[in-house]
This record gives C-alpha cells, structure tokens and sequence, in this order.
C-alpha cells in the first residue's frame, strides 16, 4: 500500500477518535457537574488529553504527507510526533487508572520503569491492563449497564494497543486496531450519554 494512502486511513481514523475523545470528555465532565464524582473528572481530563494527542497526529500525518513530495527528510519529525504523542496517551491512561484507583496511590514502582520505555505501546498496554482489572472489579461488584459498557471500552482500547504493538508482524492488525480503539471509544461515549439521560430523567 503507497505511505500516502496509509497516512490519510492514519489521519481519518484519529480525527474520527479525537472527535469521540472530546464528545466523551465533554460528557463526562458534565456527569461530574451533575453528580459530583472524581471519578467523572480524570476521565474528563483522560479522554482530553487522548484527543489533543489523536489530532496531533493528524497534523503530523499532514506534515508528513505535504513533505513526502519534496526532498526533505521526515523521519526526524516521525519521531518526534511518535514520542509526543505516545507521552500524551500515557498521561490520559495514567489518569484513568486514577479514576479507578479510589484514592488509592497507583503502583508507581511498576509504572516508572516502564515510562522510561521508548516503545510507548508497551507503557500503554501495561497500564491499561491496570484500569481494565480494576473496571472489571468495578463491574463485579456492581453489575450495571454502565459499568458493563466502561469495562467493554477499556478492554476495546487494550486490544487496540495489543495489535498496534504486534502490527510489524501482520500489518491488518494496524487496521482492526483503529477498529477497535474506536469501538471502545464509542462505548464509552455511549454510557456517558446513557447516565446523562438518567440524571436528566431523574
């Protein structure tokens, strides 16, 4: 497949999840306003950060695409877009495991060695497993539509990373991660608006 062709399928896959991202964490703060749980709010600022991170790849994607033409060398700025954006997706990751985290200090002595990690997927993965684990218990323990579309959502974005991370060995696996990532991000989006009707009912 010519890299052009793949860096629009790159470009239109993250606006369409950063325009998710931010719906989501509109939403999401406007559950906090109404209910007042913290919780709400991390996932405000997690989904916030994640689109901020989603549509700086679409500008990079544009860069990259614009400079493919002309004698430049892109690979220095595939980095750099590479590694800001992987830093921003653990910042948004870190925070959901606060939001799961119940006041709770998050095992830092298992994260910080792996933020030192170049290859951001692998920090991504592991702490998604943190906050899939614990909105797994989360649903356990209350058994909700909600809770069951919050754990459906993490897991959906896990899987997304999982195949990101082994997509140089089959290279559909990049496309169904897309799928996937969006998925989950329209699951969350879903429950939101869910729980916002209720409130607004009640």
């Amino acid at each position: 497949m010519h890299p052009t062709y793949v860096m629009l399928f790159e470009m239109l896959m993250e606006a369409v999840g950063a325009s998710i991202s931010f719906l989501t964490a509109y939403y999401s703060l406007k559950a906090f306003r109404l209910s007042g749980r913290r919780p709400l709010l991390y996932l405000h600022f997690g989904f916030a950060v994640l689109g901020v991170s989603m549509m700086s790849r679409v500008f990079g994607s544009l860069y990259i695409i614009s400079a493919i033409a002309m004698p430049v060398s892109v690979r220095g700025m595939v980095g750099l877009i590479s590694t800001a954006c992987g830093v921003m997706r653990i910042a948004s990751y870190g925070l959901f495991a606060a939001a799961y985290s119940g006041g709770r200090r998050v095992e830092m002595a298992v994260l910080i060695p792996l933020l030192v990690n170049p290859y951001t997927e692998f920090v991504c993965v592991a702490v998604m497993v943190y906050v899939v684990v614990q909105s797994a218990i989360n649903h356990a323990f209350v058994k909700t539509s909600e809770s069951l579309l919050v754990f459906v959502a993490f897991l959906l974005m896990l899987v997304s990373h999982i195949m990101f991370t082994m997509s140089h060995v089959r290279a559909m696996l990049y496309l169904l991660a897309h799928v996937s990532q969006l998925t989950g991000f329209a699951s969350m989006l879903t429950m939101l608006l869910k729980v916002g009707r209720e409130v607004g009912e009640g």
